[in-house]
């Protein structure tokens, strides 16, 4: 089992799993069941930097959003679909997906 964190994103609560691991990174939302308990994916990075994100082979909809060394918002990208491509305009030192609702 993986660890969780509770963040407040947009003054809404969100449970996240913490992906630290470079595979869990890179699978993402692709091999995680809409169904599920995880509301969302926190991708802790190695260090500061900016990291392209895809949505290929996601069945749903996501809400991508770039945070700070404190876990503050500074990029966000909400509703993306399917086969898009995201990069944030400045580096970054985690990164949440979440599913659409």
């Amino acid at each position: 089992m993986g660890t969780y964190e509770i963040l407040t994103i947009d003054g809404k609560e969100i449970h996240a799993r913490v992906c630290t691991r470079w595979w869990e990174q890179a699978l993402g939302y692709m091999c995680f069941s809409p169904l599920r308990k995880e509301a969302a994916l926190l991708f802790v990075l190695q260090e500061e930097r900016k990291i392209s994100l895809h949505t290929f082979f996601c069945r749903n909809k996501l809400n991508i959003f770039f945070l700070d060394k404190n876990k503050k918002v500074m990029e966000k990208h909400e509703n993306i679909s399917s086969w898009r491509m995201i990069k944030p305009k400045q580096p970054c030192f985690f990164v949440l997906e979440t599913r659409c609702y």
